[in-house]
């Protein structure tokens, strides 16, 4: 593991908003992002061996960050922007990503949405919430998350972090903005501003990328999805999962005035 001294490292929950806030740093920063190698249906997100990046590129992906990893970090001086969602939004992007076959238009598709077509729409949730096994797809459910959002913590109390949530970036844009600038030592030029919010909105995005044939990334663009998707079932297993897994999470993440990604409702 190797990382250029004072590079930005972004980590970012899986469905968390990680193009949204890719496109963000490569604009504030002017400089392109470097992500891991993917290999489907191989990816391992724990792996810190991936924890590496060019000069002149900053760092994306969806690493767990442990103990080795926070070293590197801590090491390089880097500095990591943390990006996470509400866990009940978090479930239902990640139910659309392996059903609809999400980035099947970049050739990068999980290819698994027949086991989700055998399903009603609630199993499929359910699914996503308690895990499932099948012979060509793992997926750990609902803890794995959980302990993604632990990990990022751990990292945000080892060493000076951007800790922000997607509820944020697009309901509030220009205040998250005026953060990730601040942390990063960024300076507003006249007009910048307005100019990145216009250029990241959800329809601009999303029409850049329907002009590529790349635009299934882009469903809905808001948060508050899961009010209109989760049944009460889905909702009780979710809550109780939270303090069964973690009974300490919903106190670290007060600390951090991030409680609202634990709770339902429109989560921002």
């Amino acid at each position: 593991m190797s990382l250029p001294r004072r590079c930005v490292v972004f980590l970012s929950m899986f469905k968390s908003g990680t193009h949204l806030g890719r496109r963000l740093l490569a604009e504030m920063l002017e400089q392109p992002c470097f992500e891991p190698a993917i290999v489907r249906g191989r990816v391992d997100y724990e792996d810190s061996g991936q924890l590496y990046c060019p000069e002149g590129s900053f760092y994306s992906w969806h690493l767990q960050p442990n103990s080795a990893a926070i070293e590197t970090i801590r090491a390089a001086a880097a500095r990591p922007i943390l990006l996470v969602r509400n866990l009940f939004d978090l479930c239902v992007s990640q139910y659309h990503h392996f059903a609809d076959n999400i980035d099947a238009d970049r050739g990068r598709g999980r290819n698994v949405q027949h086991y989700f077509e055998a399903m009603s729409r609630s199993d499929g949730l359910s699914a996503i919430v308690e895990g499932m096994a099948r012979s060509d797809f793992r997926w750990r459910g609902l803890p794995y998350q959980i302990a993604h959002l632990e990990k990022l913590l751990d990292l945000a109390e080892a060493h000076p972090c951007c800790l922000m949530t997607y509820e944020q970036m697009v309901d509030d844009k220009r205040v998250a903005l005026g953060r990730l600038a601040q942390f990063l030592s960024v300076e507003a030029r006249d007009g910048w501003l307005d100019d990145l919010v216009a250029a990241t909105s959800f329809q601009a995005m999303k029409t850049q990328a329907q002009v590529r044939g790349q635009a299934s990334h882009f469903r809905r663009g808001r948060s508050g999805s899961h009010v209109d998707s989760l049944q009460p079932a889905h909702i009780q297993a979710i809550s109780g999962m939270i303090d069964r897994v973690s009974p300490t999470l919903r106190e670290r993440c007060a600390r951090w005035g991030i409680s609202a990604v634990l709770e339902r409702g429109s989560g921002s």
